[in-house]
């Protein structure tokens, strides 16, 4: 009788994995509302959540945010810098106290460009401190910017695999922190080079050659590599493109008007993955007059050149292939934004 009943108890317990129960806890008790620490992308995540099916929320991961721009110089580097340096300062001065696993995947982050975006939060939330203060904090906040530079899809592959076991057993700055998302930027950097490998192994094949040694890496990894460690790690993603296609004729020809659509410029099957979807651009600075002599336009040029300069970017989602339902809801809600280069503020769009 006892037997019995021993093995009816041990039947009911229910194992999990430490991973597994850290996770269930961090889903109890985290705020939802709370993302990416910015209140407009934050409400926009929001919105594309809620309009999922009940049957997708109840197996959808953590949100996976495209930022892409219809040209370069539009503010997606901005955005993404603002959104790092929200995460890794401290949350007594306006941040998340958290770290960042930074994917510089064509050698254009700049230290000193964050730097620089983590004094003026700084500024923003506080001018109590000093300048030994406020250097301390953003010392100390750049340490939990951890960057990886690999220099081809199967290293990139390899090092998401990896990066849970790094992030959780090895030494570093950001041990007793939170990750607050993995950003691969850009995330489409190597789409020519596997593109031209898988062409050599399909030509090797019809020619009956030998194909090259080991096998090619692909996109679909990529995809399956990082959905792991987002899992892993309980960690929403970032992933930023060029865009690759020609804008819209009709929104090209609308003058100072904000592209509205973008195709999408990620590679199968990593274009599925994003939850939502945003385009970047700088908004458009008016030209000079048919009418203005050249005398006029060189005494306008100081004031012209400062108006360029202080031209803020503008946030909205990006149209192409959006659900109708959700588009109306995020219309209803004017949700979007604006920001400057280096301004702490955002204006949301009315």
């Amino acid at each position: 009788m006892a037997d019995v009943l021993g093995k009816n108890l041990l039947a009911e317990v229910e194992e999990m994995g430490l991973d597994e129960l850290l996770r269930e806890l961090r889903t109890q008790t985290k705020n939802d509302d709370v993302v990416f620490n910015s209140p407009s992308l934050d409400r926009m995540v929001g919105v594309v959540q809620d309009t999922l099916p009940q049957a997708t929320k109840s197996t959808a991961s953590h949100p996976v945010l495209e930022i892409n721009s219809p040209a370069p110089g539009d503010g997606m580097s901005e955005l993404l810098l603002r959104l790092v340096a929200r995460a890794v300062l401290p949350s007594s001065y306006g941040g998340s106290q958290a770290c960042v696993a930074m994917f510089d995947l064509d050698g254009t982050f700049s230290a000193s460009q964050l730097a620089r975006q983590l004094y003026a939060g700084l500024k923003g939330v506080s001018d109590a401190l000093d300048d030994t203060e406020r250097n301390d904090i953003v010392a100390s906040a750049l340490n939990h910017v951890h960057v990886f530079r690999p220099q081809a899809l199967a290293s990139t592959i390899a090092t998401l695999r990896e990066l849970p076991a790094y992030l959780l057993h090895t030494v570093h700055a950001s041990q007793n922190r939170r990750l607050a998302f993995i950003a691969l930027t850009p995330a489409s950097s190597f789409y020519w080079q596997a593109r031209a490998t898988e062409e050599d192994v399909t030509f090797a094949r019809t020619t009956n050659s030998s194909p090259p040694p080991g096998a090619a890496a692909t996109y679909a990894q990529l995809t399956a590599a990082l959905k792991t460690a987002s899992l892993r790690l309980d960690s929403p993603v970032i992933l930023t493109t060029s865009n690759m296609h020609p804008v819209p004729s009709q929104q090209s020809q609308q003058a100072y008007s904000l592209v509205r659509a973008l195709r999408p410029s990620l590679p199968l099957p990593l274009s599925n993955l994003p939850t939502l979807k945003i385009i970047v651009q700088r908004q458009q600075v008016r030209k000079f007059p048919a009418s203005l002599s050249v005398q006029e336009a060189l005494r306008e040029a100081a004031d012209r050149f400062a108006t360029v300069e202080d031209t803020r970017y503008a946030a909205r989602v990006n149209e192409w292939g959006m659900d109708p339902r959700t588009l109306e809801r995020l219309s209803d809600e004017s949700l979007g934004w604006e920001f400057g280069p280096l301004n702490a503020t955002e204006t949301t769009a009315e």
